[in-house]
């Protein structure tokens, strides 16, 4: 399904995902949700790293298959180690992406 992909959803252009559509649960000052778009100046931030379960989420605006992910860190090298996908179709059900019933981190 995912062999030839060459389809972005869009995430760092404003005018395919809106702003709005990017929030998360926390923030650290200006580093806000819309700042985690790819090539931007600077990204989203956690309000702090106390609490492992602070999440970005961005709503695509439709169902899509997502074949791959880009995450993108700080020039000086800084960035998340290690996270977990989780989808859902109506913002209430979630579920953790897996690979052979285990969580892919």
């Amino acid at each position: 399904m995912c062999q030839n992909f060459a389809f972005f959803v869009g995430v760092d252009d404003p005018h395919i995902i809106p702003s709005a559509q990017i929030t998360a649960s926390s923030y650290y000052l200006s580093y806000y949700p819309r700042m985690g778009r790819l090539n931007g100046v600077k990204g989203w931030c956690q309000k702090t790293t106390a609490i492992t379960d602070d999440y970005i989420q961005v709503d695509m605006g439709a169902l899509h298959t997502v074949c791959a992910i880009t995450t993108q860190g700080k020039k000086n090298g800084s960035c998340v180690k290690s996270y977990k996908l989780s989808f859902s179709s109506d913002k209430s059900s979630w579920s953790v992406y897996q690979e052979q019933n285990t969580d892919k981190v």
